[in-house]
This record gives structure tokens, sequence and C-alpha cells, in this order.
């Protein structure tokens, strides 16, 4: 489909390059859509009227109009492990892991669907030039894999049984030729017609998904250490080593640089010298989590990178020329975060979420330029107005934006101290803090609220006087315990 994002890393050579500018991006949150279970790990693909499709772990297949709100949902069955991608004629296919391969008509409803035989489908489709997809599985059988041809009317074309199991997105070359890769450690060149092995080349440990360069060089890494580039033949170009090597599908620039990541993010020059090395995690433990990336048309990378520990999911934009840091932003807070970027028509960004906490859940966000944007309400403030002096007071607070953003709150204590900007937190969460004052004495709280774009609303205030100070209140208790006056003895002295 001609649209801003069709098919899993952008295109067919999976090149992850956008024709659309994001620099003049402010990267505010335009809209964030929730799911109801689990959240999103695969990144969406985009049609040619902005209709974004993406599967979730509640075993959904979501369809959002551009302005975050439902189209429309179709149940799978199973988790969708991994991007859909898109036909011409608007048809939707995905993969579940009930083993069967979906073709959705772009109304929600159900075309057909394809049984893998009871082996799960853990990879993307994609769709030749003759409308063929093609797709791996893990089956049938132990350590065995399958790719498939099936075509557009739901029947099969070919199948190939290779040595392990087929977790990778299949990459089509200018003449049509199949490139996939397997657990067994192989890269495939395989014939469209008839699924036979044209050549295949080894590598020393599992490997990704490969991409094409313009030139019909492919790409594939691995953690056999090595970036590595193969001819259209079959022979080796070149392999450039890459610290502990990825499984993430590489992605080209323009001017032929390949981009992958794993401990660290690398530029490769089409030579297979290092450009540059991003080594910028502000903890060692960080790693890039995102199985593939995107390159905006004026030069910016954008992947996400994960603490080991699970406790952070950060997305990340790189300036092509030197690997220098544009924007980096928290997005899944309390967990790894796998989804992969993608660049609307538009300069949007899009990118999914999980969370873990009493409930598991996740959000899709749209990070972009936002039409209107409302100042959050004053905050609502509820609890004691008198106490004693040096005793925690406990205070609710409920912020209400009309924009449902999540925000942060401000409390001035009246007394020279203050709470700092806590947060993140929903919109009409109750937020609990305590405080206490040392000095008797009247004082003024006050209140204020900013939205995730910074804006701020205005004060809220609330009086509080302490007039019993607790070590009074506690010699007092002394001297009714110990039935003698306190005071006089101190009076004495």
């Amino acid at each position: 489909m001609d649209s801003a994002w069709p098919t899993y890393n952008h295109d067919n050579r999976h090149t992850g390059q956008s024709p659309y500018n994001t620099r003049d991006n402010p990267m505010d949150v335009k809209w964030k859509f929730e799911a109801e279970l689990l959240g999103f790990e695969s990144s969406p693909v985009i049609d040619k009227n902005g209709v974004l499709y993406l599967p979730a772990r509640d075993s959904y297949l979501y369809a959002l109009n551009p302005d975050g709100s439902l189209r429309w949902r179709y149940n799978i069955n199973h988790w969708g492990a991994d991007s859909p991608t898109l036909a011409e004629d608007g048809t939707i296919y995905i993969g579940s892991l009930d083993d069967h391969l979906y073709a959705i008509n772009p109304d929600g409803s159900l075309k057909w669907r394809f049984d893998a035989q009871d082996n799960i489908i853990d990879s993307s489709p994609t769709i030749g030039v003759d409308g063929t997809v093609y797709f791996g599985i893990c089956g049938p059988g132990f350590n065995i894999g399958r790719v498939y041809a099936v075509n557009p009317d739901g029947t099969e074309k070919w199948h190939l049984d290779v040595g392990d199991y087929v977790y990778s997105t299949a990459a089509i070359g200018e003449d049509g030729t199949v490139y996939i890769t397997s657990n067994d450690r192989y890269l495939y060149a395989l014939d469209p017609d008839d699924g036979s092995v044209i050549w295949k080349y080894r590598t020393g440990s599992g490997l990704s998904g490969p991409s094409i360069g313009a030139d019909g060089t492919i790409y594939v890494s691995s953690h056999d250490h090595y970036l590595h580039a193969v001819n259209p033949d079959g022979a080796l170009q070149w392999k450039t080593e890459i610290g502990t090597g990825s499984s993430d599908t590489p992605a080209i620039g323009d001017d032929g640089t390949i981009y992958i990541g794993e401990l660290y993010f690398y530029a490769v020059n089409p030579d297979g010298t290092i450009k540059w090395i991003y080594e910028g995690w502000d903890q060692y433990d960080y790693e890039v989590t995102s199985s593939a990336y995107a390159i905006s048309a004026d030069g910016l990378v954008y992947f996400v990178a994960t603490n080991k520990s699970g406790h952070g999911g950060d997305l990340f934009a790189l300036n092509c020329d030197d690997g220098s840091l544009h924007f980096r932003k928290t997005i899944a807070p309390l967990d790894d975060q796998y989804s992969q970027p993608v660049i609307g028509s538009d300069g949007t960004v899009y990118i999914g979420s999980e969370f873990y906490s009493s409930t598991t859940g996740g959000y899709f966000y749209a990070f972009g330029v936002v039409d209107e944007n409302h100042p959050p309400e004053q905050p609502m403030i509820d609890g004691p107005i008198t106490g004693k002096t040096q005793e925690e007071q406990i205070y609710t607070f409920i912020v209400t934006d009309a924009d449902a953003d999540e925000v942060f709150l401000f409390v001035d204590w009246g007394d020279e101290t203050d709470s700092g900007w806590k947060g993140p937190y929903e919109s009409d969460e109750e937020i609990t803090l305590t405080h206490s004052w040392s000095q008797q004495g009247t004082y003024t709280m006050k209140a204020k609220a900013k939205d995730e774009h910074d804006v701020e609303g205005e004060w809220a205030t609330h009086i509080v006087t302490m007039p019993k100070a607790k070590i009074l209140q506690n010699v007092i208790s002394l001297s009714q315990y110990f039935r003698f006056d306190f005071f006089q003895l101190f009076d004495s002295y």
C-alpha cells in the first residue's frame, strides 16, 4: 500500500526509512490509547487514510483513527506477536500465536484465515509484488522451521522446511528474491515461484531478520558479535564487530549507513567501518530493546532502550550525522519496552508501551504537535485545617485535566518548604502527600499542577493552623502520669 508506514520496518527492504521529517516535532503527547490488558509490543502500520493497525497482547488487532479513537478491534484469539502488513487493496495481514495467519478487511471483518498446522506464527508477513504473502513459523516439530508462501485468496502456494524455528520477517529484493533467516543460523535466499533455495549463508550464532541496501547488499546482525554484509550471490562482502552482537533488524539510511543496536547503538558505513557509537546511557545496564528502528527524512533515527533491571523504557532520537542525542523520553517507567517506533505522514511518531502495577496494561502514544491544550484545573485539597506541630498531617489532592493528560503536582507548604514536582499521575487520580510544621502558627498551603506538556494551572489554597506543640503535649502527659508539676520543677532552675 502507498502509505506512510505499510509494513514492518516501513518497506519490503526493511530500511526503516520514512519520507517525512520529524525534526520540528516537539514530541508532545497528542493522544494515547490504553489497552484493556497487557499492552503493546509490536509496531503499527498506517494506511493511506492515516488509520493505524496494531496488535496488543490482549489478543486483539486494533484499528485506531488518526485522532486516537477506536475504529474497531478484531479478536485474533491469541497474542499478535509481530506487526501486521497492508496489501494494496487495504487487506490487513497479521500472524497470531493461535497458529493462524489472518486476512482482515478494512472494515474489521474476516476475509480468511490460513491454518499453519498447530505451529505458532512469530513473524510479520511480507507481501510480494504479485500479492503473495510470505511468513515464517516455529515448527513443524522440535527444531524445525517453515517458510510459507500464501496466495492472496488464502490458499498455499508453497512451503519450505528449514533447520530451526523462523522468527524473522522476510525481506524482498528488487528481482523478487525472498530473503529470510532461521534460528539454524542461516540467511536463506529463496526463489519466489517455488521456494527453492538459491543459496544460504551461515553466521556464527542466532541472527536478525535481513535488510537490503539500495545496491542489493543484504545485511544481517548476529549474536556472533558481527554485522554481516552479504552480496546478492551469497558471498560475504564484509563483517564488522558490533560488541555483543544483535538480533535486531538493521535499518538503512538514504546514504547507505546501517544502524544496529544492542548494548550500544551503532552507525556503520557501507564499507563496514564504524561511523559512530552511541554510549550515552545514564546507567550502564541499558540496552536497545526495540527490534527495529525508524529514520526520518531529515536525519533522525528513533529506537527504544530499556534498563535491564526492568525499570524504564526510553524512546531515543539520535542525529544520524554524528550520533548526538536529539531527544529522550521515558514512556514505560515500570517495565521493559519492546515496541518499535514508526513515523506518520505529518511527522507524528507512534509507539506502544507496557506497564505493570496493580493491573497490567499499556498505552499506544502519538507524539507530535498538539492542536489545542488546556491547563490542568486547580487541585482539590482535602485534609486537616488544624493539628499539632512536628506531627505528620495527611493531605489528598485530585487534579483534573480536560485533555486527560498526565499531570504533575507541586505543593508549597507555606513554611518556606515545598514538595517539588511530584508525578506523573493520571487525571483525577487521588494523590496523597504528608507534611509536618515545626512551629506554631497559621500557614497558607498552596498547590498547583502542570500537564505533560509543561502547561501550568492556577494555585489552590488551604489554610492550616498549628496551635499546639507536640513536645508540650508530651510534657503535660508525663506530668499527669508521674503526678507532679514539671513546670514547677523547671521554674526552680
